[in-house]
C-alpha cells in the first residue's frame, strides 16, 4: 500500500471517528442531563450553549433547528467539513494543502466573544432566535 492510500484511509478513519465521537458525546450528555456551567453560574448564554442539541438535530437531519440552537458552531462545522474535503482532495490529487493561519484563530476568538455578547442582549437578532 502506497503513502497516498495510507493517508486517504487515515483521513477517512479520522472523519468516521469524529462523527462517532460527536454522536456519543450528544448521547452521553443527554443521558446525564448536562447543563452548561457558565449559564448556571452566571445566568449568561455562552457561545457554546446549544451545541449538544445542535449535534442531535444534525443526526436527525433537522438542519434548520440545528442552526437555531447554535448558528456560530453550525457555520464553523460547515467550514470544518469543507476543509476536511479540501484535505481529502489535496491528498488524492497531490495538490498543495491550504494551511490555517494563526490570525484566523484570533478572528474566530473575537467573533466568538461578539457572538456571546449578542446572544445575551435583548432585542438583538441572536437573542430572539435561540430556542429557550
Amino acid at each position: 500500500m502506497n503513502t497516498k492510500s495510507k493517508k486517504v484511509i487515515l483521513l477517512l478513519g479520522l472523519g468516521i471517528l469524529l462523527v462517532l465521537l460527536a454522536y456519543l458525546m450528544a448521547k452521553i450528555l443527554t443521558i446525564i442531563n448536562y447543563k452548561c456551567p457558565w449559564r448556571h453560574l452566571f445566568h449568561v448564554i455562552c457561545a457554546g450553549c446549544g451545541v449538544t442539541r445542535m449535534v442531535k438535530m444534525l443526526f436527525k437531519l433537522e438542519f434548520y433547528n440545528a442552526f437555531l440552537y447554535n448558528p456560530l458552531f453550525f457555520i464553523l462545522l460547515i467550514i470544518a467539513f469543507l476543509y476536511y474535503v479540501h484535505l481529502f482532495i489535496c491528498i488524492i490529487f497531490d495538490k498543495k494543502i491550504i494551511k490555517i493561519k494563526p490570525v484566523y484563530l484570533y478572528v474566530f476568538a473575537f467573533v466568538m466573544v461578539a457572538f456571546m455578547i449578542m446572544r445575551n442582549i435583548k432585542g438583538s437578532p441572536l437573542y430572539d432566535i435561540w430556542p429557550k
